[in-house]
């Protein structure tokens, strides 16, 4: 975590150059900040992280190569106490939770003034969180329409037991083809692409109990 008398350490993770070069500016011309690294890519990033050590990385989500949400899951696994803040120009519910869940630590539109993009990455750097107004009212709109009944948290808490379609099925009277429909629906409304991603995103959201 950074100290007030010290200029907080960024990297920059961005494949666009002009993009890049518009971040690189508004950092240098605020004292608060040094940039320290910048990275085309994902694979890049994982190359000078190490030796950077920045204070925040500042991550696009759609890169070559590695992207963002893949980028974001290696470096937290390389470092527990790195700090990324997403600046993306996409903001479904789906690409937000993904990466958030792994490891982000605030996402911020592209399209957002340079003082809120200085905003978040100070109060990243400071241990906190950060969601663009846009993009938290986007995440409470999917979550508040997507509500699971009773039936699919059940199916969610056997999911985090490691049942399989068909060990679920005996437990609840079903089908293991209409547990396999039910499973296919809670992707959709958790927003994730496997069993994993969704147990995962149910605790977060206090769906289910964690254990």
């Amino acid at each position: 975590m950074v100290t007030a008398s010290q200029p907080i350490r960024v990297m920059l993770v961005e494949d666009h150059p002009i993009a890049r070069l518009g971040l690189r500016g508004l950092l240098e011309d605020d004292p608060g900040f040094a940039l320290v690294a910048e990275a085309a890519d994902g694979v890049e990033a994982l190359a000078v992280y190490t030796t950077a050590r920045p204070d925040v990385v500042v991550m696009d989500l759609r890169m070559p190569r590695f992207d963002g949400i893949q980028t974001t899951a290696a470096l937290c696994q390389q470092d527990s106490a790195v700090r990324i803040l997403v600046l993306s120009s996409y903001d479904s519910e789906q690409d937000v939770a993904r990466i958030m869940h792994a490891g982000a630590k605030g996402y911020v539109m592209k399209e957002a003034q340079g003082d809120e993009v200085l905003r978040a990455i100070r109060q990243v750097a400071e241990g906190g969180e950060y969601l663009s107004d846009s993009v938290a009212r986007r995440l409470h709109e999917a979550r508040t329409s997507t509500a699971l009944n009773a039936r699919e948290r059940r199916i969610l808490e056997l999911m985090a037991k490691g049942l399989s379609n068909a060990q679920i099925a005996d437990m609840i009277s079903l089908k293991t083809n209409t547990v396999r429909v039910y499973t296919s629906d809670l992707f959709a409304k958790l927003g994730v692409g496997n069993r994993a991603e969704a147990v995962s995103v149910a605790i977060e959201r206090g769906i289910i109990r964690r254990g």
